[in-house]
């Protein structure tokens, strides 16, 4: 690594050359000058400039040219001495000290590279990775603060190249009003306290934009504790913050919009608080009427401007959602094929974010709308992102307000209908008395004062005629009470059950209105209704053959009467004038129509439902379903 990196061969040249010239001065130079200490430095330098292997060849070549020295220096022609006297022996000793030095300084120098390799190593991939992260910012600072390295995650998050802050203070990062309070200056004492601190603070771009960031700063000391610096960690919280502060938002939304049950407050309240949130300037919130989503209210700022706008499926950005269910995001509102560009020129859109509000079937209830972000940077993913946890706190208060609307509305429908029981009792007693007082009692008046006269005139000859009228009117006397005991409680509906009650009225009804009747029955069982239920369901054929009787002008209607394992099923459809539904069920909330409510009243005491379809001239048809125990099917 270092050494192939590294190695030019010039130094090797260069090595062999230093090892050439103390091999000369060794045989050159008088003895005792201990010359050949000098290969010592060759191995020095070779350690330092040349790879391990050829280290290792260099000590080796210097050992060999100690020894072929002293040999060519002590062994000369005259041969070798006779004994190792003083003189020789201090040689001896000085070039084994020199082959030791030799060896002592390769092994020696070569631990150290190493030792500074694996350092150099280990700071270039600490490097790597410090530049690698662009999320979080490492700086270096030394003793006075100042910043002396800066990578690449620091330079992402603030701004500044390398260049513009290496050797300036790092109080650079931090805004006005912290500088002002020496925040910068007490962080660092807090690190040199404690070892190491970590703060959520302010910082500042280079542009002058504050974000929310954390710093961490560590004290960086030597083993004699001295202080070399500061190692610093910063990150930027932007996101996380304006996440935290959502999650806040939204809580607190949901409290608000679900203390109210006004659906009307509570749509005003949620447009306002998603205004607020993504920092638009006006928007919307439209629920789904029929197959229609309408808007009543379009607020900008502080101002609320009345509407009235109703959109199909496919019909604008509404419509769009209708159909899809799906956020809609678009910051080129001019240019936006799905904009219903009508609507957008009249209150000046340039960017929409329109999210769906469903429920926990995926069903569409509604939409909110937001327009023109501030800035001119659009609407972003982190608005649609918030824009969708609204709607989800939306949907909840929205279905809440809805079941409290129609809770009220049974309330109040309730009461009115018991009112009306009571009222429709009073005047059903009130009617019998007067029937039996003026026609029965009428009746039976005639019958005493003609028998009173056929008690005067036994003897005369017009007995026979007087005692035939009496009879007539004593026939329809009895006509009359069975008529009225007939319309109290039809005495069949007790005897033979709902099936044949309802064969027989059809048949009444036909003659009496002139009225063609056609009816259909399908009975999937034998046994009987409960009585409860038979009443209802008389009752509810009842009023719907007496409305078409008055008021529907038909020349046929037929009744379909179903049983299956489930529900009973009752329809009654009219070929009459029809009539407005919508109309109908207004005024029925206001007091008006009392069949209906009956009908209605009668049918929610047992769990039912019924729905009426009529539209003008295409006549009309009830629906009536009652859902049957398990016990009784």
């Amino acid at each position: 690594m270092y050494s192939s990196q590294l190695y030019n061969p010039k130094d090797f040249f260069l090595t062999t050359i230093l090892a050439g010239g103390v091999f000369t001065c060794d045989l050159l130079l008088p003895r005792g000058f201990a010359e050949e200490m000098l290969y010592t430095g060759v191995v020095f330098f070779a350690t330092q400039r040349l790879p391990r292997r050829m280290v290792f060849v260099v000590a080796i070549g210097c050992t060999a040219l100690t020894i072929i020295g002293f040999a060519l220096t002590f062994f000369t022609l005259g041969g070798a001495p006779s004994s190792l006297s003083w003189p020789f022996r201090f040689p001896i000793i000085n070039r084994a000290f020199c082959i030791g030095g030799i060896w002592a300084i390769t092994l020696l120098a070569l631990q150290r590279r190493r030792a500074l390799e694996a350092l150099r190593t280990s700071e270039d991939r600490f490097g790597l990775v410090a530049e690698s992260i662009q999320d979080y910012g490492i700086v270096m600072l030394d003793q006075e603060g100042n910043v002396a390295s800066w990578n690449a995650g620091a330079a992402h998050i603030f701004g500044y190249l390398a260049g513009d802050v290496l050797g300036r203070p790092h109080s650079l990062l931090y805004p006005d009003f912290a500088i002002d309070s020496g925040e910068p200056t007490n962080f660092l004492a807090e690190a040199m306290a404690s070892g190491s601190v970590m703060k959520e603070q302010w910082l500042v771009r280079k542009n002058g934009s504050r974000f929310w960031g954390h710093m961490g700063i560590t004290v960086l000391r030597d083993e004699n504790d001295q202080l070399h610096g500061f190692a610093t960690v910063m990150g930027d919280l932007t996101k996380r913050k304006q996440e935290e502060d959502v999650i806040r938002a939204l809580l607190r939304l949901s409290e608000k919009l679900n203390s109210t049950f006004v659906l009307e407050t509570l749509l005003d309240e949620l447009v306002t608080e998603a205004i607020q949130l993504v920092q638009a300037h006006a928007g919307f919130a439209g629920l789904v009427s029929g197959e229609k989503l309408t808007c009543e209210k379009y607020i900008q700022g502080q101002t609320l401007e009345l509407c009235h706008r109703s959109w199909s499926p496919g019909q604008g950005l509404p419509g769009w959602l209708l159909q899809h269910k799906a956020a809609y995001l678009t910051n080129r509102a001019q240019e936006d094929k799905q904009f219903d560009q009508d609507f957008r020129q009249a209150f000046d859109i340039h960017s929409a974010l329109s999210i769906p509000i469903l429920d926990a079937k995926d069903t569409l209830l509604g939409c909110i709308q937001v327009h023109n972000k501030e800035g001119t940077s659009g609407f972003t993913h982190f608005d649609q992102q918030t824009m969708i946890g609204i709607s989800q706190v939306a949907s909840i208060a929205i279905q809440n307000a809805l079941a409290y609307q129609k809770l009220q509305e049974a309330e109040a429908l309730h009461s009115h209908l018991l009112n009306k029981i009571m009222t429709a009792q009073e005047d059903e007693r009130r009617r019998i008395s007067r029937e039996l007082h003026d026609e029965i009692g009428q009746s039976l008046t005639s019958l005493l004062v003609g028998l009173r006269a056929a008690e005067e005139d036994a003897r005369s000859d017009g007995i026979g005629a007087r005692v035939h009228d009496l009879r007539k009117i004593t026939s329809t006397t009895l006509q009359e009470v069975q008529r009225l005991a007939r319309g109290l409680r039809p005495s069949i509906l007790d005897d033979f059950g709902l099936e044949e009650a309802i064969a027989r009225y059809g048949a009444e009804f036909s003659s009496t209105y002139g009225i063609e009747v056609d009816v259909a029955q399908n009975w999937q069982s034998h046994d009987r209704l409960p009585p409860a239920m038979e009443t209802a369901l008389y009752r509810i054929l009842q009023e719907a053959l007496t409305n078409v009787g008055k008021y529907a002008k038909a020349t046929t209607v037929s009744i379909l009467l179903q049983r299956n394992s489930n529900q009973v099923r009752l329809i009654v459809e009219d070929n009459g004038q029809g009539f407005d539904v919508e109309e109908i069920v207004r005024k029925a909330a206001t007091g008006a129509h009392l069949g209906l409510h009956g009908m209605r009243e009668r049918t929610l005491l047992l769990n039912g439902s019924i729905s009426i379809e009529s539209s003008s001239g295409a006549g009309t048809t009830i629906y009536v379903n009652i859902p049957l125990k398990r016990s009784l099917v």
